[in-house]
């Protein structure tokens, strides 16, 4: 019996082994092309999956006005408490109001462009999509809660002034 186990472990061995060798030949072979994007007289190689990456927007990278989104003034119109919206804090509030957001709607309303731009605007580049500001600004803008606001209401949440 031990003699059987022994040469089954033998063969199950060589058959991973040979397995491995031949995943990484097979791995090494198969060469994916990715997209290449024209931008600013320059080619900028994008990941296959390109609608849901960000661009790497870099301080040197000129962002045209073109892609702000719509921007308002104070005295036209009713400004909502960005604050109800994971991510965004007193300061972070007050520089979207200094870009001229102030309300729910304009940042349900954002499309990459848009995203790209304000990312330029800020210091924390991706901010918007891994925090999900749009997804919670439809929310918000529909009259519905989200986690974060609930808690928020709660108190379980404050930001200091």
């Amino acid at each position: 019996m031990i003699y059987l186990f022994g040469q089954m472990f033998f063969w199950l061995l060589a058959a991973f082994i040979l397995g491995l060798v031949i995943g990484w030949w097979l791995h090494n072979r198969v060469s994916v092309t990715e997209p290449e994007i024209i931008y600013r007289d320059r080619v900028v190689t994008e990941p296959a999956i390109a609608e849901t990456t960000t661009v790497a927007v870099t301080p040197t990278d000129v962002i045209p006005d073109a892609w702000a989104p719509a921007l308002l003034s104070a005295t036209t119109v009713h400004a909502d408490d960005l604050k109800r919206i994971k991510g965004i804090g007193n300061k972070l509030e007050q520089l979207l109001n200094d870009l001229g957001i102030y309300t729910f709607k304009q940042i349900a309303a954002f499309d990459k462009n848009n995203i790209t731009w304000v990312n330029s605007k800020l210091s924390f580049s991706g901010r918007i999509e891994r925090e999900g500001w749009v997804e919670q600004a439809t929310q918000l803008d529909m009259g519905e809660e989200t986690e974060f606001s609930r808690r928020l209401d709660k108190g379980d949440i404050s930001y200091s002034a």
